[in-house]
C-alpha cells in the first residue's frame, strides 16, 4: 500500500503539537507520524506533566488519550478549558463510548478517535484542528469595534470579557 506524502504546514514555523499519553509506545506512535507530517510535537506521559508544560510553553493541538492514571483525559480536557488555554483538543481512546464522545466534545474537544486509528486520519484531524484554531484567533481579531466609553458599554465590556 503506497502512503501518500505528508502534507507539510504553510508557513515557516511549524505548528506544535501536544501529545499526552500514558503509554509510551502508543505516544512515540502518534508522535512519530506527526514529527513526519512537518509538526514539532512535545510528548507527555500524563495529564499533570502535559498541564506543568502548559503553564511555560504553548502548543497549538493537544492529543490526549482517555484512560490514563492521576487524571483521565476527560478530567484533562476540563482542566484545559478551565485554565483558557488556547489549544485545540483531540481525544483518542481505545476505549471509545458514546457517552465519553459526548463528554468530550462538550468539555471543548475539537474531535474524538478511536484507536486504532490510520496516520491519514490522525494527520487529517490535527490540520483540520489547526484550521479551526485559527478561525478562532480571526474570529476574536477581526470583530466589529465597540465605541463609547458610558458605563453601559464599559459594563457591557466587562461581561464580553
Amino acid at each position: 500500500m503506497s502512503q501518500s506524502a505528508p502534507q507539510k504546514p504553510a508557513d515557516d514555523s511549524a505548528p506544535r503539537v501536544m501529545v499526552v499519553d500514558d503509554h509510551a509506545t502508543a505516544r512515540q506512535s502518534v508522535a512519530d507520524v506527526l514529527q513526519f507530517a512537518g509538526y514539532e510535537v512535545v510528548a507527555c506521559a500524563s495529564a499533570v506533566e502535559a498541564l506543568n508544560r502548559l503553564a511555560e510553553e504553548t502548543v497549538d493541538v493537544i492529543i490526549t488519550d482517555l484512560q490514563m492514571p492521576g487524571m483521565t483525559g476527560l478530567e484533562f480536557i476540563g482542566e484545559i478549558g478551565r485554565r483558557r488555554i488556547a489549544a485545540q483538543v483531540l481525544m483518542i481512546t481505545a476505549h471509545a463510548s458514546v457517552a465519553t464522545a459526548v463528554e468530550a466534545m462538550r468539555l471543548g474537544a475539537f474531535d474524538y478517535l478511536e484507536k486504532p486509528f490510520d496516520a491519514t486520519q490522525l494527520e487529517q484531524s490535527v490540520a483540520q484542528a489547526l484550521d479551526r484554531g485559527k478561525l478562532l484567533s480571526r474570529g476574536e481579531a477581526a470583530g466589529p469595534a465597540m465605541i463609547g466609553n458610558s458605563p453601559a458599554m464599559q459594563q457591557l465590556r466587562e461581561q464580553i470579557a
